[in-house]
């Protein structure tokens, strides 16, 4: 006798309706994945998008979104970048669109690295995105005190030290001191 197993397929709705309890949730092949974030974690995420949105606003570059900010791809997997930067056209069109979830990448990513993560998931995250039109993501080490800037899997510098994160030309004029990020 042959049991099948099937997946739960998780929906829009259902995602949204799940607790505002701090946990970042994603879908990833199909499963829903959940981790909550250090204070430390929490607190380089503010570093950044205070430090970022001064000039995405300033110069009204696009729109800035948080950790509970779900990307629809093709995949139909649903992440949830800490921080994710959209440029001001493609913001427009997902609005005209009217779907609940942004499809496709961001231009740009940011995630904080927490102790449970994996190189491996972490690489098909930005595989996926990269496939996808995202043009930069930056993935923050807090133990090395160091940033991974990624243009592409085969692509990728790391920042330590003294070092400075710039925001190319996904956010011109973007520039923090790591030692800013990491207090």
């Amino acid at each position: 006798m042959t049991v099948q197993t099937t997946k739960k397929i998780w929906t829009d709705e259902e995602l949204l309706a799940m607790p505002r309890d701090g946990v970042k949730r994603e879908i990833v092949r199909g499963e829903l994945l959940m981790s909550p974030a250090s204070f430390d974690h929490g607190n380089i995420i503010s570093r950044l998008m205070t430090a970022m949105g001064r000039v995405v606003f300033e110069k009204q570059l696009g729109e800035l979104a948080d950790g509970q900010t779900g990307f629809r791809l093709k995949s139909e997997d649903v992440f949830s970048p800490d921080i994710s930067f959209v440029v001001t056209a493609r913001v427009a069109e997902h609005r005209r669109r009217g779907s609940t979830f942004f499809e496709g990448s961001p231009d740009l990513m940011v995630e904080v690295l927490s102790p449970s993560d994996t190189i491996d998931v972490m690489e098909e995250k930005l595989a996926q995105l990269f496939s996808e039109g995202m043009r930069l993501a930056w993935v923050v080490h807090p133990r090395r005190r160091s940033v991974h800037v990624y243009h592409s899997l085969t692509e990728s510098r790391v920042l330590t030290g003294e070092d400075v994160l710039d925001g190319e030309n996904v956010i011109p004029g973007f520039k923090m001191e790591l030692s800013r990020i990491f207090v």
